[in-house]
């Protein structure tokens, strides 16, 4: 809810596009929404870890298909929990957070104005973002049996 609510700011090339938008330059709106879009998708990746995994059945019974949708569901989550590390290192990176604690040549390139520069120009936040959410998706569907949807034994 707070995402949806706490919009952040965009660049000027967003508002030529869209004639109704309102530019939101408010830092504690955009950080409330950063807040926000971080509990949003580590309750997704928990959500897929650990909800859509449970099974009413033992372990043992599980069919081979109860095993794979298990796989997706950890990948799913996995993959959404890497984006979330790499948009928080790029965070700490941008606000020089991480700098005081990083000596070398990690922070001198990946902390570098031009890496920065171009991790803005291909919009990372927006790209890692919607991996996240094409993660869920997957797992979303595999837990609605889109896919490896379990056979039924008819018994005559």
């Amino acid at each position: 809810m707070g995402v949806a609510l706490f919009p952040t700011g965009f660049n000027d090339s967003m508002i030529d596009s869209c004639h109704a938008v309102r530019q939101v330059g408010n830092p504690i709106v955009a950080r409330i929404h950063l807040i926000s879009a971080f509990c949003l998708f580590v309750t997704l990746s928990i959500i897929s870890l650990f909800l859509f995994t449970k099974s009413d059945r033992p372990k043992w019974q599980w069919g081979p298909n109860k095993k794979r949708r298990n796989r997706v569901y950890r990948r799913s989550a996995y993959v959404m929990l890497t984006c979330l590390a790499l948009l928080v290192g790029y965070f700490s990176l941008k606000g020089g957070s991480l700098q005081p604690y990083i000596e070398g040549t990690f922070v001198e390139y990946f902390g570098s104005p031009e890496w920065l520069a171009l991790m803005d120009k291909i919009d990372i936040i927006f790209w890692l973002e919607t991996v996240m959410l094409f993660a869920f998706g997957i797992s979303w569907l595999t837990k609605g049996k889109i896919f490896f949807k379990d056979r039924r034994v008819q018994i005559y």
